[in-house]
């Protein structure tokens, strides 16, 4: 094989590997991008959790005993059938403003 041949071969491997190493790249762009968007997504649940916290008025409130009531809930829509319904309508209420959370109403988006 001359040095010829060998040049002519290893263009079109150098081009395909290449093209490989572009599409790694851009996938890798691709998935650093919906990284972040889940990131992002993350972020906003949170504080959106965290809204609910300080519309509950529960936000002076010490972070254990935050826990520990939101554990009790849980524990009591597991438990109890009517628990559900009551935690929905009263939490339906203060996203409309009645109730003793009638400060400003806010949807359940956390949107106003």
């Amino acid at each position: 094989m001359s040095q010829l041949d060998f040049e002519v071969e290893k263009k079109p491997i150098d081009a395909k590997i290449k093209k490989q190493t572009q599409l790694v790249a851009k996938l890798e762009r691709q998935l650093a991008l919906l990284k972040l968007k889940e990131r992002k997504q993350d972020t906003r649940r949170k504080i959106e959790l965290g809204g609910l916290v300080i519309k509950a008025k529960m936000d002076q409130l010490p972070k254990a005993m935050i826990l520990g009531a939101l554990i009790d809930a849980l524990e009591q829509i597991e438990t109890n059938d009517g628990a559900a319904a009551l935690f929905q309508s009263k939490g339906e209420a203060a996203f409309m403003g009645y109730g003793d959370f009638n400060e400003t109403p806010i949807s359940p988006l956390g949107e106003k």
